[in-house]
């Protein structure tokens, strides 16, 4: 009888446990930095993609302006957009930044500037240089310049 509780195998040897709690924090080390390198890529995807919006934010209200306006006067780093009623509306560059009516378009970690404006009596080109942690991509905001007949004199014989 006092045999067989000395040989008894019931449970775990220290060794058993141990091998188990290494492998265990071994696995849970990679699980956790798979992790956590997911969640990174996530955040910096989430940051480029919300910089790319505002760019085109940016470009759609650069747009609607020019369409709006009656006359555009520009020089190398600026636009003034003058609108019916005496109302203007100014685009400048500042430290690689677009400035509109004194407010910055872009975040702190972007430039976003003009890299070419070119106006002619037809069409009008603004090219956005945007860029986001060296990757730099251009987005041009073409618009035809018009000036439209709103009513014209029918004349009846």
């Amino acid at each position: 009888m006092v045999q067989q509780i000395i040989y008894n195998k019931d449970g775990y040897t220290v060794v058993e446990i141990l091998v188990a709690l290494t492998l265990l924090t071994f696995i849970s080390a990679i699980v956790g930095s798979v992790f956590i390198f997911t969640a990174r890529q996530m955040n910096n995807w989430k940051e480029s993609v919300n910089s790319i919006n505002e760019a085109h934010i940016v470009t759609e209200r650069l747009y609607k302006d020019a369409l709006r306006s009656n006359q555009i006067q520009a020089t190398d780093t600026s636009l003034v957009f003058n609108h019916p009623g005496n109302r203007s509306i100014q685009y400048s560059n500042l430290n690689h930044n677009l400035i509109r009516n004194r407010v910055q378009l872009s975040d702190q970690g972007d430039s976003l500037y003009f890299k070419e404006i070119n106006i002619s009596e037809e069409m009008s080109r603004f090219e956005i240089q945007h860029v986001i942690d060296d990757a730099s991509n251009t987005h041009s905001v073409v618009v035809a310049n018009r000036q439209p007949k709103l009513w014209e004199a029918v004349s009846r014989d």
